[in-house]
């Protein structure tokens, strides 16, 4: 008794979703021909037509539909038994801070696809404390922040600088005491944020006017000097 083959079933799936044999043989890289053989040969074993011909499209009949997901669930089986004994891909599950996260890390982890084909990446993007909080429960691997980071059971390392840079309106920046020389920067009043808050994407209520002065006589949000 004749069996089908995988072969042959690939092909059928793939017909299937492409809608013409042509089009299938393009995604398998084979030979019109080839393909129509191979799916003749499919239709003559199982004893049914699983294809309308309407002109030089192919388009599944009842018979077809009922067996595309019983062949996908096939072929996902054998797919998992192929690679039962393969090396695992690589695997990452890391957090990053907000600017770190949408910013700087996206470019890098598109070359890390590149470079490791199949790798799966799983990239959080929270605050330093949730960053924190997730390595220490094991839901990630690696956290890379901006806030500090002090805990006996984890290793910090720096890893980037980053530059700051002061950014004024036109008008405000034309004043003599808007363009200060660097030295007198600890003496400035700045816009930040309180420790362990996500940045907002527009100024609101997070945002808060402080001082980065070591014993500033000026009210501030609270937060300690520098």
């Amino acid at each position: 008794m004749n069996q089908t083959t995988l072969r042959q079933w690939r092909l059928f799936l793939a017909v299937a979703e492409t809608g013409s044999v042509a089009a299938a043989a393009r995604t398998v890289s084979l030979t019109q021909p080839a393909v129509s053989q191979a799916l003749n040969q499919l239709e003559e074993r199982v004893g049914e037509r699983l294809f309308d011909r309407l002109g030089r499209g192919l388009h599944l009949n009842r018979a077809g539909q009922q067996l595309v997901p019983e062949v996908r669930t096939l072929l996902a089986q054998v797919a998992r038994c192929e690679g039962l004994f393969q090396e695992p891909g690589l695997e990452v599950a890391l957090a990053a801070t907000h600017t770190l996260g949408d910013y700087y890390l996206p470019p890098l982890l598109a070359v890390l696809r590149e470079r490791h084909d199949g790798a799966r990446i799983r990239m959080e993007v929270v605050n330093t404390r949730t960053a924190v909080e997730m390595l220490l429960s094991l839901s990630v691997e690696l956290a890379l922040v901006e806030g500090p980071v002090s805990h006996r059971l984890l290793k910090a390392q720096p890893w980037r600088d980053d530059v700051l840079v002061r950014v004024a309106a036109p008008a405000l920046a034309a004043r003599a005491d808007a363009v200060r020389p660097a030295r007198t920067l600890p003496d400035t009043a700045a816009i930040c944020r309180p420790p362990s808050t996500a940045p907002p994407r527009r100024p609101g209520p997070a945002w808060t006017t402080a001082c980065t002065a070591p014993r500033c006589p000026r009210p501030c949000c609270g937060m300690p000097g520098s």
